[in-house]
């Protein structure tokens, strides 16, 4: 998807420029998908493919304004965006599923190559071909087959490099074997280029997927840190409602009440902080929500709402600071 086309929903959005992100304040549709509060659009720029190059070039530059397209390093790129469910799912994205898809994973039971690993191989392959040819006496023909062979494989699992390649093996079968040797030591060359352009967008990706992270495990603090708090307040609360009874006209009211307050500030936070799932669906139960209401339960006398008003926050909570799998 491309970035003008949120560009109307910007009133529906809240950035975040430090992480390349926007959280959702309210839902819309965006190509017949519900985008709700909750999920993460990621915003970045790419380098077209050749139909969108094709639509570029016929761009007018007010066009290319609207539509967010720059010229970095001579090449246009298009601002574009991507959308998940919850920031869980961009940190696995981005730390794990690219950089084991360009280099490789590997675990104690099991390991597979990545594409730069695959590059690597037919970079291997090549430099034994051309070493035949430069050092050992054989002669082009003899060799030409097998290149002819493995840059048509080459070409059909690498699309970026497929014009170039498939030049190259429409000139050894016409027969140019003279100019093997170059012909091999240009696709070495722009075979390195990809393998070190994959190296670059692996590393990226990992350091976009770590400052997401630092951002999740920042709003986990927070929930850890408002779930003491509640906690705490719920215990005292608890003890007030001990107290004699005959205390109760004077100041013990008034702390009750001031507890109310400190639980729905604790609330408010909550809201305006966890912005991205897997806890702002969490944050939005009733069991949370309902904290909305604890000053007035406080006003008008009724205490023991507020008290287990507060403690089904702390349960809700409990879900995030211990997991789901702790009894």
């Amino acid at each position: 998807m491309y970035f003008y086309e949120i560009e109307k929903y910007q009133n529906c959005l809240v950035c975040l420029p430090e992480y390349r992100i926007y959280a959702i304040k309210q839902k819309f549709i965006l190509r017949n998908r519900e985008i709700k509060p909750g999920m993460v659009i990621h915003f970045f720029y790419k380098y077209p493919n050749k139909d969108e190059k094709e639509i570029i070039q016929k761009m007018t530059p007010k066009e290319k304004e609207i539509k967010e397209i720059i010229l970095v390093k001579g090449e246009y790129c298009i601002k574009t965006i991507e959308i998940f469910k919850g920031l869980d799912e961009a940190i696995r994205q981005r730390i794990r599923h690219i950089p084991s898809s360009l280099i490789g994973e590997w675990t104690l039971k099991f390991s597979y190559s990545g594409q730069t690993k695959i590059l690597d191989r037919y970079i291997l392959k090549m430099i034994s071909f051309l070493n035949a040819l430069l050092i050992e006496d054989i002669t082009s023909k003899e060799v030409s087959v097998e290149v002819s062979s493995l840059l048509y494989h080459l070409a059909k699992n690498k699309e970026k490099l497929k014009e170039k390649i498939t030049q190259e093996i429409a000139k050894i079968s016409r027969g140019n074997n003279i100019t093997l040797p170059a012909t091999l030591n240009k696709t070495i060359e722009e075979l390195l280029k990809e393998r070190e352009k994959n190296y670059m967008i692996a590393v990226n990706s990992f350091i976009q997927g770590m400052k997401w992270l630092r951002l999740m495990l920042q709003m986990e603090q927070q929930i850890r840190n408002s779930y003491n708090r509640l906690g705490i307040l719920a215990n005292a609360l608890e003890q007030e409602l001990w107290e004699e009874q005959e205390l109760w006209e004077n100041t013990k009211k008034e702390r009750i009440i001031n507890i109310a307050k400190e639980v729905n500030g604790i609330k408010i936070f909550l809201n305006e902080n966890i912005l991205f799932n897997p806890y702002y669906d969490i944050i939005h139960t009733p069991e949370i929500q309902r904290l909305d209401y604890v000053i007035k339960n406080a006003s008008d006398g009724e205490y023991n709402t507020v008290l287990n008003s507060l403690k089904r926050a702390v349960s809700k909570l409990e879900q995030i600071v211990k997991g789901p799998n702790q009894l």
